[in-house]
């Protein structure tokens, strides 16, 4: 079976997120915190990276004030706190997720996208490169933040 993303379901997937192993937030906060973040806040969608009904990776799409607070329009969608389980690292789900992303958030979200965007610090070079791999390209850089310096890497839909 291949992976799937699935909107979180606290129903479905609470035990998984609180059990998720993510100890390294220097980077990025652990599923728990992000999806405390999403209650409320109808522009947060919580998403699950799953296989074979296990939990492997945990991401969040905000739209509007998401995008917004890096310059951006309302044509993109803001990718934030995307992290593989420690457990299931390795093993090409964040390859597998980003190829399906597209086609997610164009059947799952209701907003007129083109592209998608995310913040990563520019001491993060793993993640630079796995984004680069995927399609992503800088846009902007030299974004201060809580977590130092950012660059904002985008890309426009790649649907399949």
């Amino acid at each position: 079976m291949t992976i799937q993303l699935i909107m979180y379901s606290k129903e479905d997937h609470f035990d998984a997120i609180n059990t998720y192993q993510f100890h390294d937030r220097t980077f990025t906060d652990h599923p728990l915190t992000v999806v405390r973040d999403c209650e409320g806040d109808n522009n947060r969608y919580p998403i699950i990276i799953q296989k074979d009904n296990v939990v492997v990776g945990f991401f969040c799409l905000h739209l509007d004030e998401g995008p917004e607070m890096y310059g951006y329009r309302n044509n993109v969608i803001l990718l934030r706190g995307y992290s593989i389980d420690e457990r299931h690292r390795k093993l090409g789900y964040a390859k597998s997720s980003f190829d399906m992303l597209d086609d997610f958030i164009l059947k799952e979200i209701e907003a007129d996208l083109d592209g998608v965007i995310l913040a990563v610090n520019e001491l993060n070079i793993a993640a630079q490169k796995t984004y680069a791999k995927v399609g992503f390209k800088i846009d902007k850089e030299n974004i201060v933040s809580h977590r130092g310096k950012l660059m904002i890497m985008k890309r426009n839909f790649m649907v399949k």
